[in-house]
């Protein structure tokens, strides 16, 4: 056996390197999460050791003028003067609707109720002691004078400070809470508020104010009277408040409508000048206001981002997974020195064969029928026969065979770790006519081969894959040294 070459066959180590497909599907999986993994990692050390390639806020607005040129190279005087246009109107209505936007954000007169506005009253009678002599003629009456000496001065910038920080508004937003006006000899004051306590708290300020400008309204006018006669709060409706908010609403919907109209009319080639000239001023705005704007958003010309799915690498992976598990099982196979094919017993050992047996599929593996399928494509012809069947027609070879040399006792015996239960159907055939015994592999079990030694023939059961050359070889020495015929071997593929 030294001295020759084991067969091989190539169907046959195919054959068996598409049935560890479960192996090689594992493989190929942890392969393409390697593949995957590391071209995670590869990103990761790019994105590491990349480094920012800064663009100067003068480039990026040049980049943008040079876009704008290149645009209006293609169109006609009319229509670049169109885009022009379009792009000034746009920029004058972006500005009205920012100004009012804000405005009814900030402005608390934009964000009451105006059903329910919350409103300090005072109410001041004034009396200038006007005199009527002989005959009937009345002195002038000063009282409308006196009281718009105090509108004059009631509303400065000490109450604006005042009213902003209790209100918390802006100061620019605090003039268009007060109300005054004057009917006869009363002064009316009103004043809005975002609730009762800070209405009261205005109020309370104003009265004060009020008695300050005594002393002030007294140096024009020196003989008068004023008096308070109304102190009170309530929630009113105020059409004057309707109006304005029901106004800036409808501003702002037609400046939107205009804005959408303002494209309308274009052509392609004249909306992309459009776009490129509002990009170029919104960019000059921002250089005009601090030219480091212009630098957060270029920092990097392509950022490179850590990708979790590698396609090219998954797909090295599984190819490298399917090579490596595929080399590992054909290595096996060949350097394994066990029996493949029969005709390792045939032409290798120099054996008598009475035949292969293919084993029934009654073992439930995950995915099992597709371990049927590729049997059948390569050994279907070999597999005509039922297991039950094959084991049938082996038997009658071996009776046949014991009959021709004159054998009444056969032993049944083999290397292999699972004979499949071939043992015990041929000992059940065979035991009509003939004694037949059993036992386990020759070369490990002293038992076995006494029993041996006993019987005239022996048949190997053999398993492919399994039992190996050595053994197979002492077996057959063990039983030329007890004497005992060799009838030949059955092959549990």
């Amino acid at each position: 056996m030294k001295d020759k070459d084991i067969t091989i066959s190539f169907k046959n180590m195919i054959y068996r390197i598409l049935l560890g497909w479960r192996g090689i599907l594992v493989c190929a999986v942890v392969f393409a999460l390697l593949g995957n993994f590391y071209g995670v990692y590869k990103d990761y050390e790019k994105i590491k050791s990349e480094k920012p390639s800064i663009v100067e806020p003068e480039d990026v607005l040049a980049s943008a003028e040079r876009k704008v040129k290149s645009l209006e190279s293609n169109l006609s005087d009319k229509d670049v003067l169109y885009a022009y246009d379009a792009a000034e109107t746009t920029r004058s209505l972006e500005e009205q609707f920012r100004q009012i936007q804000n405005y009814r954000e900030n402005s608390l007169y934009m964000q009451v109720d105006f059903e329910h506005v919350p409103t300090a009253k005072l109410r001041y009678y004034i009396d200038a002691h006007p005199k009527t002599e002989y005959p009937m003629i009345m002195e002038y009456d000063y009282s409308v004078d006196i009281g718009r000496a105090y509108m004059e001065y009631l509303v400065d910038q000490e109450v604006t400070d005042y009213i902003s920080e209790v209100y918390g508004i802006d100061e620019v937003y605090v003039r268009e809470l007060f109300y005054y006006y004057i009917i006869n000899n009363y002064l009316y004051i009103e004043i809005i508020g975002p609730d009762e306590e800070k209405c009261n708290i205005a109020k309370d300020f104003i009265k004060d104010k009020m008695n300050k400008l005594d002393k002030v309204v007294k140096k024009d006018f020196p003989s008068y009277d004023i008096f308070l006669v109304i102190d009170s709060f309530c929630y009113q409706v105020n059409d004057t408040v309707y109006d304005r908010q029901y106004k800036r609403v409808t501003e702002l919907n037609t400046i939107r409508t205009s804005r959408g109209n303002i494209l309308s009319g274009m052509t392609e080639d004249q909306k992309s000048l459009y776009t490129a000239i509002m990009n170029y001023y919104n960019l000059r705005d921002k250089y005009e206001q601090n030219p480091e704007d212009l630098i957060e958003p270029q920092t990097q010309k392509k950022t490179s981002k850590i990708s979790f799915v590698h396609k090219k690498y998954i797909a090295a992976g599984l190819a490298g997974g399917i090579f490596v598990a595929v080399l590992l099982l054909a290595i096996k196979y060949i350097f394994t020195p066990v029996v493949r094919v029969k005709e390792n017993l045939i032409v290798d050992l120099n054996q008598n064969v009475f035949g292969t047996i293919w084993p029934e599929n009654s073992r439930k593996r995950f995915l099992g029928f597709v371990d049927k399928w590729i049997t059948k494509a390569f050994y279907k012809r070999d597999m005509y026969f039922t297991f039950d069947k094959s084991v049938e027609m082996i038997a009658m070879g071996i009776r046949i065979a014991m009959e021709k040399e004159n054998i009444s006792k056969v032993y049944l015996t083999g290397s292999a770790s699972d004979n499949m239960g071939v043992t015990d159907k041929l000992e059940a055939d065979l035991k009509n006519g003939f004694e037949v015994e059993k036992g386990e592999c020759i070369v490990y079990n002293p038992l076995s081969l006494k029993n041996l030694s006993d019987s005239e023939a022996v048949v190997f059961i053999e398993k492919a894959g399994d039992s190996s050359f050595d053994n197979i070889l002492k077996e057959t020495d063990l039983a030329k040294q007890s004497k005992v015929k060799n009838l030949g071997f059955v092959l549990l593929q």
